[in-house]
């Protein structure tokens, strides 16, 4: 009963000055049976605006976890493509390499082959001389 006394004075004192008509004097209080009907509908009132943020807050919650779990997935997901990278940065550097060292040896068997004289008809005629 006495919340709803006060949530009366409130009340009353609220739309006066709405109105315009300023603070009241004295404020008249509520009989009991007013006083507990307006206390249970307060008390109503209260239990589900809070079952309400309660409601709310878990939904946060759960939205919270359910992006997070989203975000380290991506994360995961972002650091598995950046090995992958790396390791075919390593296998491009290393068969570039590789490249490189058979090239040599090509280079170094063909002025060899073309250096020798018993291969000389056979590689003009491959290079289309006669």
């Amino acid at each position: 009963m006495p919340p709803a006394q006060i949530y009366h004075w409130f009340e009353v004192n609220f739309r006066l000055r709405i109105m315009g008509l300023g603070k009241a004097k004295n404020v008249e209080r509520l009989s009991e049976k007013e006083a507990i009907e307006l206390g249970g509908e307060m008390l109503g009132e209260f239990v589900v605006f809070g079952l309400a943020c309660l409601v709310v807050g878990m939904e946060y919650q759960r939205s919270s976890k359910k992006e997070a779990a989203k975000e380290e997935k991506a994360r995961n997901e972002l650091n598995t493509i950046k090995s992958k990278i790396e390791t075919l940065t390593t296998v491009t550097e290393i068969q570039e390499s590789q490249i490189r060292e058979l090239q040599k040896q090509v280079d170094t068997l063909t002025a060899e082959t073309v250096n020798k004289p018993e291969n000389t008809g056979y590689v003009k005629r491959i290079l289309g001389g006669k």
